[in-house]
């Protein structure tokens, strides 16, 4: 199982803090200490974020010959679960590999499914697939998953029926 972790970049959650800086010093001169590191505490824990925790697992797939002139063969799955804050996929990148041509393949198309790795849900991308195997496809999307929810990435493959045999 992969994680994958996120947060708004450490830079600007310091550049955060430290615009308040001066006035904490200036305000700690009329506070006792022990209430000016408080107050410091306290600014600190709310400017880090909290961390979107994800588990990827893939979901199996079994290997085997795509016939000509098929539509929506699955040929990946992963499974996605957000544990802590709710996330939005942006981007889903893969690379195709096998033995076809670049005129064998007519689309690929990604689906969102949140009950099982399975052609279903709804499309969240699609685009024509005009590479040989091994290419790397790069595909924007735009798909929110709430925390404590899970879903199915599901990549299929259209096949021309005039590909090779």
């Amino acid at each position: 199982m992969k994680k994958l972790y996120y947060s708004r970049p450490l830079l600007a959650d310091l550049k955060n803090l430290l615009q308040w800086f001066p006035l904490l010093l200036w305000k700690g001169v009329y506070l006792r200490g022990k209430s000016f590191l408080m107050l410091a505490f306290v600014l600190m824990i709310t400017a880090f974020h909290a961390f979107a925790d994800v588990g990827l697992t893939t979901a199996t797939t079994s290997a085997g010959n795509i016939n000509q002139g098929s539509n929506s063969n699955i040929v990946y799955a992963v499974k996605a679960d957000v544990t802590t804050t709710a996330v939005t996929v942006n981007n889903i990148s893969f690379t195709l590999n096998g033995t076809f041509d670049a005129n064998d393949l007519s689309t690929v198309t990604i689906y969102f499914n949140a009950s099982g790795p399975t052609v279903g849900g709804f499309q969240v991308a699609s685009t024509p697939a005009t590479f040989a195997s091994g290419h790397t496809y790069s595909i924007a999307i735009n798909n929110n998953i709430a925390a404590g929810s899970s879903g199915y990435y599901v990549v299929t493959v259209n096949v021309k029926s005039d590909a090779t045999d």
